[in-house]
C-alpha cells in the first residue's frame, strides 16, 4: 500500500492499521531525505524512529509524523523484529499526544 499524505492524513493510516491488526512498516518520506518508520506488530507500534532530523525514537518520532502533513507513504506487510518491545496501540498514542499538547502555548503579546 502506499500513497500521498495530503490525501489520507497520518491519524487516519494509523488507525487503520490498528484496527486491521497490521503487522509490517510504515514508512513517511518528506523531501529532503527526511523519513520517519513505525513498525506494527498485531496493529500495535513496536518501534517509531527518524532519519534526516534530529528526533528522539519511540514516542518522539511518533509525534513528530502526526505533525506531518506532506510527503508520500508505504505500507510494506511483512515480519518486523520480535525484540520490539510495544510503545503502544495508535489511538492511545495519539491521544497521549493530543493531551501533552494541550493547552496550547498562549500566544505572545
Amino acid at each position: 500500500m502506499q500513497g500521498d499524505v495530503g490525501e489520507f492524513g497520518i491519524g487516519t493510516l494509523l488507525s487503520m492499521f490498528e484496527l486491521e491488526k497490521k503487522t509490517g512498516t510504515f514508512v513517511v518520506r518528506r523531501s529532503g531525505q527526511t523519513t520517519i518508520r513505525l513498525d506494527f506488530r498485531d496493529g500495535l507500534v513496536v518501534n517509531a524512529a527518524a532519519e534526516g532530523f534530529d528526533c528522539a525514537p519511540g514516542l518522539g518520532a511518533f509525534e513528530a509524523l502526526l505533525l506531518w502533513r506532506e510527503g508520500r507513504f508505504e505500507f510494506l506487510t511483512g515480519d518486523v523484529d520480535e525484540s520490539d518491545t510495544v510503545i503502544g496501540r495508535p489511538s492511545g498514542l495519539m491521544a497521549t499526544v493530543s493531551r501533552n499538547s494541550w493547552p496550547p502555548p498562549a500566544p505572545r503579546a
